[in-house]
């Protein structure tokens, strides 16, 4: 890792910052140009939806004020995010359309997605989470407290997306959602959570240190959160993949009574 980085995380968390600010412009800029290729990895993948995209670049402009004493910008750009999240937490909950899926564009694409432009339950809950990291993130804080909950934050963001990654990777089916019949997390959605959470605990992680070498006492109450995380959602993969395999089961001996 280059020396610059490891003596200044504000280098750092600067560059995920500018990675998720592009990120999620690019992906805007898709959805207003109408471009598959922009806002899906694959035809066959589900896309990351305008909020998620917007959420993202908000999350890297955060990133980068919490480096630059930014404060008023910073919180509100981690209130927005979290706000999305939990309002779409809220219309899945509640069955209900409160119209933010289709604020900002409409959505020309609704492959894996259970209501037009509306991101995954999963997505939504890191949102809120990445939000509220980023209304407490500040660069010159020293409190205990502070660096636990950012770590634990992080590193549960950090568990739900590589849960999801490896979802992808082993071929779950359709479990990228939560459950089966919800919007599926996208694959690059799961990938720019694990940057978005490995800038921040990295950055938490080097200030609790204060340049010394020495590792936080605090790292095993993180650990566990995201070890409880990423079992709790690759449970959910796991249910919601025997969910699907049973439809599929069903459909296929109900075909030929049809037929008949």
């Amino acid at each position: 890792m280059n020396e610059s980085i490891r003596k200044n995380p504000h280098h750092f968390l600067r560059a995920i910052g500018g990675i998720l600010t592009l990120l999620g412009a690019t992906i805007l800029i898709g959805w207003f140009l109408r471009s598959p290729a922009l806002v899906q990895i694959l035809p066959d993948l589900a896309p990351m939806r305008p909020n998620t995209a917007l959420s993202f670049l908000l999350c890297g402009l955060g990133m980068i004020a919490a480096t630059t004493g930014h404060g008023a910008f910073r919180i509100s750009c981690g209130l927005i995010v979290s706000v999305l999240g939990l309002l779409t937490i809220f219309e899945y909950r509640f069955l209900s359309d409160l119209g933010i899926d289709r604020l900002i564009v409409e959505p020309f694409t609704t492959i894996k997605t259970s209501h037009p432009g509306r991101m995954s339950p999963l997505t939504a809950f890191c949102f809120l989470l990445a939000g509220l990291s980023l209304v407490q993130a500040r660069q010159n804080h020293r409190s205990d407290i502070q660096h636990v909950t950012s770590a634990v934050l992080s590193s549960t963001i950090i568990s739900i997306g590589a849960s999801v990654l490896l979802g992808y990777a082993v071929g779950l089916g359709e479990v990228h959602g939560w459950p089966v019949r919800f919007t599926q997390m996208a694959l690059h959605t799961a990938a720019a959570f694990l940057v978005f959470g490995a800038g921040v605990l990295y950055f938490v992680w080097n200030l609790s240190r204060g340049g010394k070498g020495v590792h936080p006492r605090w790292l095993p109450i993180p650990a566990a959160f995201g070890t409880l995380a990423a079992t709790f959602v690759t449970c959910l993969m796991i249910r919601s993949d025997q969910s699907s395999q049973i439809e599929r089961a069903v459909r296929s001996e109900t075909a030929p009574s049809r037929k008949a």
